[in-house]
């Protein structure tokens, strides 16, 4: 899948040092350490939203009896 559409974000220094290591020892670019960070937080939310959804109000009450 071709990746066309771009975002910026703005991180601290000391962060964008961090992730430029992070990179470099993966063999990535920063933008594509970046694409996959988001990707795979993406794909979380997801999966948690899908769990949710079968979810009963049980089972986010604390204490309910199961």
């Amino acid at each position: 899948m071709a990746r066309n559409a771009r975002i910026s974000i703005k991180v601290t220094t000391d962060m964008k040092k961090e992730m430029e290591n992070l990179a470099n020892s993966y063999g990535l670019s920063i933008s594509s350490l970046g694409a996959y960070i988001v990707g795979q937080w993406m794909s979380e939310k997801k999966e948690q939203i899908a769990r949710r959804q079968g979810a009963t109000a049980g089972d986010y009450s604390q204490g309910a009896p199961e």
